[in-house]
């Protein structure tokens, strides 16, 4: 499991992506990002770098596996908020992961 990026937002802007998320998103991804169609907490650099034109634009192949734009529904604070939980998530869950293989070491 890869480290994911550091968090570098709010807990307002976390709070909010979380909402912003579980109303827009969870259908898909999963309740509270874990698992669904993609599961976004572990995306890729490339993907990180890409996800506010993926949210707001979609891709023509993203678009035929079912991703449709956003960008009628999201602006670009809404987005950041939405990136901010799902890097938030990463980071809980990655934590989780470090823990667990210190209390049981492979």
């Amino acid at each position: 499991m890869p480290a994911p990026p550091p968090l570098r937002a709010s807990e307002a802007q976390v709070r909010e992506g979380r909402r912003i998320f579980g109303e827009t998103c969870s259908r898909c991804h999963g309740e509270n990002a874990i698992g669904g169609l993609k599961d976004l907490r572990w995306m890729t650099p490339e993907t990180r770098r890409n996800f506010a034109t993926i949210v707001l634009e979609s891709t023509p192949e993203l678009r035929e596996k079912g991703m449709q734009p956003f960008k009628d529904l999201l602006g670009q604070a809404e987005v950041e908020a939405l990136n901010a939980y799902l890097v938030a998530r990463a980071n809980e869950d990655y934590q989780d992961h470090i823990a667990g293989a210190q209390i049981h070491p492979q």
